[in-house]
C-alpha cells in the first residue's frame, strides 16, 4: 500500500509541476497560448520531483506519468480552444521527451544509488539536470516553430502610408513621397516570404501579383479607378482600411510625423463595392481579439464593414471586422484595422521568434497573402494554439 501511494504520489507530482510551469513559466498564461511544447521545459523539475518522492525502480509508473501528463493537457486543449487542429508532430515531440526524460533519470537514480552515492549528491546532480534541461528547452524549442524560407517567394505589391519599409507613399507638397524607411519587423517578417515591391501608385501594379494596400494614402479618383479595375480584371488584394487609426506608427525613422491619415480614404470604391467602413463606436480606441483561420488577431480600435448591396459580392467575417469580396473577376480581402501591423501588438520578444509571439497578426497576414497569390504557406513542426 505504502508503495501504491509513492506511486500515486509521483504522478500527480509530475503531473502538477508539468501543467503549473507551464502555465506561469512557459506562457499559456502570459501569452494567451496553450501550446504543447510549453510543457517541455517543466519536465526537468517534474521528473526530478517525481523520482525523489518514489525512489523505487519506477520506470513504470513514471512512464504512466508522462502519459497522464499527454492526456491531461490534451483534454485542456480540447476544452479551450475546441475545433482546434491538433500539432501533432508537438505532441508527439513532447510524449517522447517526457518519457525518454523519465526513464533516463529513474535509470540515473538507480545506478546512483547501486553505487552508494549519498543523497544529498543525487539531489545536488538532480537539480543541475533539471537546470541545464530547463535551458536546453529554452534553446531548441524556437526552432519547432520556424519555417524554412520558400524557395521561390511571390511577389507582392505593397503600398502605405505607414513607415513600414521600403519606400513609404505621402501626400501633400511635404517632399516625403517616394521616401526610403527603415523596415519594420511587420515589413521584415513579411520579406522574408515575400518579394517585396512599393511602387508609387496602384497603376504600376502588375496584375499578376498580389496587392497590399495598408491605410493608404489620399489616392487620385484616377487610382481609384485603377484599382478598381485591377481587382475586377482578375487582381489578388488585401486591403486594411482603418475606420480610426490610432497613431501606433505615427512617426517615421526621422522622427517626423508620418502621412498616414486618420480614416480610411477609401471611401468611394468601399461604397462602389457593396460596403460601408463603420468607426468604432464612440470613437474611442479599444482592444479587439478575433479568432479566424485559427489564428488570433490582435486589433486596436478597429472599424465594422456593413453591407449597402443585396448582390452578395462580399461577405462579413470576424465579428464584421474582415470583408471577403469577389468583385469581377478578382478578389478583395478587407480588414478594418491597420494598426495590426505595430508590432506591439504581435511581435514577440527579441530573439524569441514565434516562441513567444503575442498573436498570430503577420502570420496570418502572412498565409493569406500566401493563399491570394496561390502559393500554400510552408507549415513549421509547431504552432501556436491560442485560448480562446
Amino acid at each position: 500500500m505504502k508503495g501504491r501511494t509513492a506511486r500515486l504520489a509521483a504522478l500527480l507530482l509530475f503531473l502538477l509541476i508539468t501543467v503549473t510551469l507551464a502555465a506561469l513559466g512557459g506562457g499559456w498564461l502570459a501569452l494567451g497560448r496553450l501550446d504543447p511544447l510549453f510543457m517541455l521545459p517543466g519536465l526537468g523539475w517534474a521528473v526530478f520531483a517525481a523520482t525523489s518522492v518514489h525512489r523505487g525502480d519506477g520506470r513504470e509508473a513514471l512512464g504512466w506519468a508522462a502519459a497522464l501528463t499527454l492526456v491531461s493537457a490534451l483534454s485542456i486543449l480540447w476544452l479551450a480552444v475546441p475545433g482546434t487542429a491538433m500539432p501533432w508532430g508537438a505532441w508527439g515531440i513532447l510524449f517522447l521527451g517526457s518519457w525518454a526524460l523519465l526513464c533516463a533519470w529513474v535509470m540515473a537514480a538507480a545506478w546512483l544509488m547501486r553505487r552508494g552515492a549519498a543523497r544529498w549528491l543525487r539531489l545536488l546532480l538532480g537539480v543541475m539536470a533539471a537546470i541545464i534541461w530547463v535551458q536546453a528547452m529554452g534553446r531548441a524549442l524556437p526552432y519547432a516553430y520556424v519555417t524554412a524560407p520558400p524557395s521561390v517567394r511571390p511577389h507582392v505589391a505593397l503600398i502605405s502610408a505607414l513607415p513600414l519599409g521600403g519606400t513609404i507613399a505621402g501626400f501633400g507638397a511635404d517632399g516625403r513621397l517616394g521616401m526610403p524607411m527603415a523596415p519594420s519587423p511587420m515589413y521584415s517578417a513579411l520579406a522574408r516570404d515575400f518579394a517585396l515591391r512599393t511602387p508609387a501608385n496602384v497603376a504600376a501594379v502588375p496584375r499578376d501579383i498580389t496587392l497590399l494596400l495598408i491605410q493608404p494614402p489620399a489616392l487620385a479618383p484616377a487610382d481609384l479607378v485603377a484599382l478598381d479595375a485591377f481587382v475586377r480584371g482578375g487582381g489578388r488584394a488585401i486591403i486594411l482600411a482603418d475606420g480610426l487609426y490610432s497613431g501606433a506608427l505615427a512617426h517615421g525613422a526621422d522622427g517626423r510625423a508620418n502621412a498616414a491619415p486618420v480614416t480610411s480614404l477609401l471611401t468611394p470604391l468601399l461604397s462602389h463595392w457593396g460596403l460601408e467602413l463603420d468607426a468604432p463606436d464612440g470613437l474611442t480606441e479599444r482592444a479587439a481579439v478575433v479568432h479566424i483561420d485559427g489564428e488570433k488577431l490582435q486589433l486596436f480600435s478597429p472599424g465594422r464593414f456593413r453591407t449597402i448591396s443585396a448582390d452578395g459580392a462580399c461577405r462579413l467575417l470576424a465579428q464584421s471586422y474582415i470583408a471577403d469580396c469577389r468583385i469581377g473577376a478578382g478578389r478583395a480581402l478587407l480588414i478594418s484595422d491597420a494598426d495590426m501591423v505595430d508590432a506591439a501588438l504581435w511581435h514577440a520578444a527579441p530573439g524569441e521568434g514565434a516562441m513567444a509571439a503575442r498573436s498570430g497578426n503577420a502570420r496570418w497576414l502572412a498565409a493569406r497573402l500566401a493563399a491570394l497569390g496561390g502559393v500554400r504557406p510552408p507549415r513549421a513542426l509547431a504552432w501556436p494554439i491560442w485560448r480562446r
